[in-house]
């Protein structure tokens, strides 16, 4: 997916998808109550016809093409391994446990189940912990699971409002839980004995996720250096804007109303 601000190419596929409401799929609530009413989408994000972002005192937030946001994305997730992963492990190494064992032991072979694994669960657990960020722990009928079979895209997206500070928590998140932490913990527990397939089921995931997560780290970048600390982001129709907190007034759309999204 495309940094900022297009959540995903519009392309002629956007006229056959399809949105399914879960829970009234389901039968649990009625299509219009707005609380844990998450939505699936199949297929790229519409467009919202008629949007006048300067009436209702959106801003634009300015992103490179993207392709040149590929490629950032890529280079700035390399750096992720070397600069904070490698340099936490590095530090808490001092920190290591001691070996329990007498005798060194053999190195087993590589567990290719647990590579696999931990290359097939990374994106849903990454986009699951961009989710739970959103308003409403990510239940609200403007939370969007968006599944793109023939892009091979999975992802979350928000339409609606939601803090800086939220989206940018919203941002870092997976990378935190994902890399960050399993890094710290396998560089404190190396010299521990302890399961070969778990360990390299948390060594891939951290490496694949931490690559992964440049887009996040590009992301914030821009929302830094373009969104005032206490303004509102708001995505309409796979756009992304900024708005004022002090310009949110009761002719705003409903969307921006929404206090929860703070």
């Amino acid at each position: 997916m495309p940094l900022i601000p297009k959540v995903m190419t519009t392309t002629s596929i956007q006229q056959e998808s399809t949105y399914l409401d879960v829970q009234t799929h389901l039968g649990i609530t009625k299509p219009n109550e707005h609380r844990f009413n998450m939505r699936i989408h199949f297929g790229n994000i519409p467009e919202i016809a008629n949007v006048q972002p300067e009436a209702e005192g959106l801003h634009n937030i300015r992103g490179p093409k993207a392709s040149v946001g590929y490629l950032l994305a890529g280079l700035t997730g390399f750096l992720l391994l070397i600069v904070p992963i490698m340099g936490l492990c590095l530090i808490l190494s001092f920190f290591a446990l001691p070996s329990t064992e007498t005798t060194p032991g053999l190195h087993p072979p590589a567990p290719w189940g647990a590579v696999l694994l931990a290359l097939l669960v990374y994106v849903p657990l990454h986009e699951l912990l961009h989710l739970v960020w959103h308003p409403r722990l990510g239940l609200s009928n403007q939370s969007v699971l968006v599944i793109w079979p023939t892009k091979l895209r999975f992802g979350v997206y928000y339409e609606g409002c939601m803090s800086r500070t939220r989206w940018l928590l919203m941002r870092i998140a997976p990378f935190v839980v994902l890399s960050l932490v399993p890094a710290g913990l396998l560089a404190i527990f190396q010299n521990v004995p302890f399961n070969h397939t778990i360990k390299t089921f948390f060594e891939v995931l951290v490496v694949v996720n931490g690559v992964g997560s440049g887009g996040d780290v590009i992301a914030m970048v821009l929302v830094l250096f373009q969104v005032p600390p206490s303004a509102l982001l708001c995505f309409r129709g796979g756009r992304a804007y900024w708005k004022p907190i002090s310009a949110v007034d009761n002719n705003a759309s409903p969307l921006i109303q929404d206090p929860n999204c703070r």
